[in-house]
């Protein structure tokens, strides 16, 4: 049987893959056809979510096994788990969490079924460009680059009067501390 997934975004109203691949591939083909369909790296974290038709999240299918972090439940990897185990029927809804860290996905559903059987999974629409992959920062030369200007940005030490430091720098007026009481550690935990 081949499949036929729409992916879309609620970052843009006008992006949309249409993704050809056997029901008997397994997720981790969907997940690198999902990738080169877009042109983002294969060097991120990603993971499916078996929806149901409200959009709720049900089952995850991970990267690896190290990605899962409940032991009461089933760990179902990419490598290993082929799409007709959770995918069965048009209308079908999952989540590819393709940005782990700021938690941004594509919305995936089932919209063709037809018999036959494909050896390779193919994007067979694309419309409008997708999403940047990484929120954030695309590499650390972007990082570098944004600390650089908030140190522009910020006022050197000598824009500041540290003459407000004078009167504390060790020099505490016993009159200023009279009254605060001191904190005994051993009695704050003795009744614990």
């Amino acid at each position: 049987m081949i499949y036929t997934f729409s992916v879309t975004t609620d970052e843009s109203k006008k992006f949309l893959r249409e993704i050809e691949i056997d029901s008997e591939a397994l997720f981790i083909d969907l997940n690198d056809a999902i990738l080169d369909s877009v042109g983002y790296t294969k060097d991120q974290l990603t993971s499916f979510w078996i929806c149901d038709e409200y959009w709720e999240m049900q089952e995850e299918v991970v990267m690896s096994a190290d990605m899962h972090l409940r032991a009461d439940e089933d760990i179902y990897t990419m490598a290993d788990t082929r799409l007709n185990e959770f995918v069965k029927e048009k209308g079908d809804r999952v989540l590819f969490v393709y940005d782990t860290l700021n938690e941004r996905s594509f919305f995936m559903e089932l919209i063709g079924m037809k018999k036959g059987t494909l050896s390779t999974p193919k994007c067979s629409k694309s419309v409008a460009d997708a999403p940047k992959q990484m929120d954030m920062f695309d590499n650390i030369g972007d990082i570098e680059s944004v600390m650089k200007d908030l140190n522009k940005k910020s006022k050197s030490s000598d824009d500041y009067d540290s003459s407000f430091l004078d009167d504390y720098e060790g020099n505490f007026n016993e009159d200023e501390l009279e009254g605060l009481s001191t904190y005994d550690q051993d009695e704050y935990f003795a009744d614990r």
